[in-house]
């Protein structure tokens, strides 16, 4: 199968996060490291959100605001909102795998910039079934849209 993405220039500017933005990226950049670590070396399962927010230094009820899920430490990271708050706006123009693939490109390498953790969420992702299915719901989601949007064409 082969896929081809319609490259549009986008009047979207990324501004600078603020202050209050910028804290909240690196509290969840410092927490999911430090949970996937944790994963990583105990087990998935073994690891409480408890024992999480007490090696990160930060409550139990940031990583539910920022996370949802203790299966959210590992998928979710600080871009994802980024990228959700400008596929709609980029709709308009191109289709939805056209326009998630330019909310990827407008983040660039920043999303990659952690080898590390990107490779200790991957093996996370493989190793952990309920990672995998929390992981598969907003596919789903994806592919529903995806059909819908054909349909309508």
């Amino acid at each position: 199968m082969t896929v081809t993405v319609k490259r549009v220039t986008i009047g979207l500017v990324l501004r600078k996060a603020n202050l209050r933005e910028r804290k909240k990226a690196a509290t969840m950049r410092h927490t999911q490291l430090v949970a996937v670590r944790l994963f990583a070396e105990r087990g998935f399962d073994a690891v409480s959100i408890e024992q999480v927010a007490a090696a990160a230094d930060v409550s139990p009820s940031t990583i539910y605001r920022y996370f949802g899920t203790k299966e959210g430490l590992v998928l979710h990271d600080e871009h994802d909102d980024g990228i959700f708050a400008m596929v709609p706006k980029l709709l308009h123009e191109q289709d939805l795998l056209s326009a998630f693939l330019v909310g990827l490109d407008q983040i660039g390498t920043a999303h990659l910039r952690d080898p590390e953790t990107v490779r200790l969420r991957t093996a996370l992702w493989f190793s952990t079934p309920s990672v995998r299915a929390a992981g598969s719901q907003p596919r789903v989601a994806i592919v529903r849209r995806l059909g819908a949007q054909r349909h309508a064409s």
